[in-house]
């Protein structure tokens, strides 16, 4: 019997579901008859027990470890090895930014099969007697295999429906597109009215349709957007439980790594007839490896929105898209760009959010802005927080709160959602101190995906092209550079390397 927390067992149901098991592992009983957790004793039995572990949201190796050794499940060292050698050339394939690596990232290449490299989900792209293999993983293979079909496959549907009047000609264009073919991409930047144009599209799709985030903070961002009702599900959500419908609709697609678009198109090709991916190719490239939008907008139709609708701070779309474009004119170009000195400063400015690359600026950020910005709040029943102090949540907790939420603690074990205005009662200390962080200053990588009035961004010296557009693109009103132009030139300076695919 295995001991598990609450949040475990919804961790365990929201994963393993009926349709997984039956579609993942050939579960052949009935619905009826199905229960979750029991199923996953028993794959815990039959599997590699970390494997099992680790499709569960946030659970990588070492707290799949902590799982099975707390449980008193008995696990091998060839099992562990496993489990850790697929993540080795993940992260590998990931730092060198390309789809195939040589085999020495794997100790003891040649004491395994090539059947135990494929039961690890590792595959050999090139083989050289006496040198390094070239190698990949299975997925990789998988992305290869869908672009390759999604080109022979493409074709016309009929279009059902006339562009509502209220769109501009590259959004008509966009809309054209999405709604004629079967397979079509959308791309735009900040202030092109991107989000707009999707929701006019997914109103106006005859069928079922269904809309899809990476994240449940992109999942909140678009259903705000939506329009009649409709809503979104994350991704992961809906490959447990992917039912059937005429269209996808992909938002925030840039952020896909290959696992996760092999996982959507896999249950496409169960489920669907037509899929739309929209995103900024402006923005950071998924956390995991691969960058498989950047390949679809090299095969699909198309459409790029340029045009600036954004009425107010004009000036802070043409900063962000010059930062792409590599070059940055003097500060008085900029209306809606200020420069200052320091953090103290910035927050004396209005600055609603610090944004920077590096942890231990945003700590300190964080440190000053609830000394001197709260200074006259009260406790609550984390001596961590204040009444009053911003907070942003860092894991998820079904039908609680997810990673990248904002709240603003409005009493001792109470919080407001900054979007929403729902409350949030916490059961105990515990529940606030170890799933929230303190939110008046973030990552850039946390930024994405929101808004702010006025933002305040702090240049690193290792800042990319586009971390600092990203960074810059989350002010709708007012944005402060916390430096100098030199610093975000530096950073115009530092491309993104680009994906080397198969």
């Amino acid at each position: 019997m295995l001991n598990l927390t609450q949040a475990m067992a919804e961790n365990i149901e929201s994963t393993y579901t009926y349709s997984f098991a039956k579609n993942h592992y050939g579960y052949e009983k009935s619905e009826s008859s199905y229960n979750a957790i029991e199923y996953f004793e028993q794959l815990l039995e039959k599997l590699n027990p970390f494997l099992v572990v680790m499709e569960l949201s946030g659970y990588a190796i070492v707290n799949a470890k902590k799982f099975l050794d707390k449980n008193n499940i008995k696990w091998t060292q060839k099992e562990l090895e496993e489990a850790e050698i697929p993540l080795l050339v993940k992260a590998k394939m990931n730092t060198l930014k390309k789809d195939e690596i040589e085999s020495d990232v794997i100790r003891n290449y040649d004491s395994y099969s090539t059947i135990q490299l494929k039961d690890m989900g590792i595959e050999i792209v090139n083989h050289y007697e006496g040198a390094n293999d070239d190698i990949t993983t299975i997925e990789t293979l998988q992305k290869k295999e869908y672009l390759k079909k999604m080109q022979e496959e493409l074709s016309d549907r009929e279009l059902e429906v006339v562009a509502p009047s209220n769109l501009n000609k590259e959004q008509t264009e966009a809309f054209h597109v999405a709604l004629s073919k079967n397979f079509s991409c959308i791309i735009g930047g900040a202030g092109t009215g991107k989000s707009y144009v999707t929701a006019e599209i997914v109103d106006n799709i005859k069928g079922a349709v269904v809309v899809l985030t990476p994240t449940h903070k992109a999942r909140e961002a678009i259903d705000e957007k939506l329009k009649n009702g409709k809503r979104s599900q994350t991704i992961h959500s809906w490959v447990h439980n992917a039912n059937d419908c005429d269209t996808i609709v992909v938002d925030e697609s840039g952020m896909l790594s290959t696992e996760l678009f092999v996982k959507v198109m896999r249950e496409f090709y169960k489920h669907a007839n037509n899929i739309i991916f929209i995103g900024d190719k402006n923005q950071l490239p998924p956390i995991e490896y691969g960058r498989p939008f950047e390949e679809l907008q090299e095969i699909l139709p198309t459409v790029e929105l340029k045009e600036n609708l954004r009425s107010e701070a004009v000036s802070i779309v043409n900063f962000g898209n010059d930062i792409m474009d590599g070059f940055i004119y003097d500060e008085e170009t900029y209306k809606d760009v200020e420069f200052v000195d320091s953090v103290e400063t910035a927050y004396e400015k209005g600055a609603e959010i610090v944004l920077t690359f590096r942890n231990a600026d945003v700590t300190k950020a964080n440190e000053y802005a609830q000394n001197f910005l709260n200074e006259n709040g009260t406790s609550t029943i984390s001596e961590k927080f204040k009444v009053g102090d911003k907070i942003v949540a860092k894991t998820n907790k079904r039908n609680r709160f997810f990673n990248g939420q904002m709240f603003e603690l409005v009493g001792e074990g109470k919080a407001k959602n900054l979007k929403t205005g729902e409350e949030l009662i916490f059961q105990n200390w515990q529940e606030l101190e170890y799933n929230f962080d303190l939110a008046y200053a973030l990552t850039i990588h946390k930024s994405q995906g929101s808004e702010w009035g006025v933002v305040a961004y702090k240049p690193s010296n290792i800042d990319s092209q586009n971390l600092a557009y990203v960074a810059a693109t989350r002010a709708k009103n007012k944005l402060i550079i916390i430096g100098n132009m030199f610093d975000v030139m530096s950073a115009c300076e530092r491309r993104t390397k680009k994906w080397r695919a198969l």
